[in-house]
């Protein structure tokens, strides 16, 4: 009895091990993915020149920090207000966990050069 009590507890304990490694991987990779971004769309809020906008998508290289996420940029120029024109720039970050895929992504807006 008190062998299949300890396998029991064993097992529970098991799972919530695992449980915990993949929430702090998850929660490690979006905190990677939401400071990178807000890192990235900082670099369009204060550019005399506007960065490369023909990259609309790609991934790291492998010796990169943010290797294994996919990102993808969309800018646009929209006009919220009449003869007011804004610049809209989305950056989303992609990766993959297992068989899921999450994403994170922010946006900015910037006066038009």
């Amino acid at each position: 009895i008190s062998l299949s009590i300890l396998v029991i507890s064993l097992i529970v304990l098991y799972n919530s091990f695992s449980t915990s490694i993949f929430v702090l991987t998850t929660t490690q990779n979006l905190w990677k993915a939401i400071s990178y971004s807000q890192n990235e769309l900082l670099k369009y809020e204060r550019a005399t020149t506007l960065p490369n906008e023909q990259l609309i998508q790609g991934e790291f290289e492998i010796d990169h920090p943010m290797n294994g996420f996919y990102w993808v940029k969309n800018i646009q120029d929209t006009n919220p207000f009449p003869k007011i024109k804004v610049r809209q720039v989305n950056y989303k970050l992609l990766w993959d966990e297992g068989k899921k895929q999450y994403s994170y992504d922010a946006d900015i807006y910037i006066k038009p050069k």
